[in-house]
């Protein structure tokens, strides 16, 4: 799966399973808690998906290309970097 980036940046290519595990992993714990921070997603990524650490900027890309799809921002308002879900993420499922 090719992800795109905010602001046109060129993407990654990642295995659509994958993507689809993180995708998947980001929305249900935003869905949970509400807010969360890259650093507590990374986390719940190497718990529950068995990612490396070293596979951890994955991570990172599928957040950026969830935020350019719209189904997620970033709260800028308290500078805390704390991500939400948008309607459209909450309309989210699952990702084929």
């Amino acid at each position: 799966m090719e992800t795109i980036q905010p602001c046109g940046k060129e993407g990654i290519s990642i295995p659509r399973p994958v993507y689809n595990a993180i995708a998947t992993l980001i929305i249900e714990q935003l869905k949970l808690q509400e807010t969360a921070s890259l650093p507590s997603l990374l986390q719940a990524a190497r718990d529950k998906i068995s990612l490396k650490a070293k596979d951890h900027w994955l991570v990172y890309y599928v957040k950026l290309d969830l935020e350019s799809r719209g189904y997620i921002v970033a709260d800028t308002s308290h500078q805390t970097g704390q991500l939400r879900l948008t309607g459209k993420g909450y309309a989210t499922d699952k990702f084929y």
